[in-house]
């Protein structure tokens, strides 16, 4: 199944994406870091799991369309 491009008029504010550019930025540092292996291994990691969690529950709230 092939999917056709719709085209988007969308408009980004250029200084709220490098905010989101920065973040992400930090964000995968973090997840390089020897104290986020730690905390993952130890079950204390807090930040990138709420993350995870609050992608899956959009992920699950989203219907998927298979015929078009």
């Amino acid at each position: 199944m092939s999917e056709k491009s719709i085209p988007l008029n969308v408009n980004i504010n250029p200084d709220e994406m490098q905010k989101v550019v920065k973040k992400y930025k930090k964000l995968k540092k973090y997840m390089k870091s020897s104290l986020f292996e730690i905390k993952k291994l130890d079950g204390n990691e807090e930040i990138i799991r709420k993350l995870v969690e609050g992608v899956e529950e959009v992920i699950e709230g989203t219907e998927t369309k298979t015929d078009l």
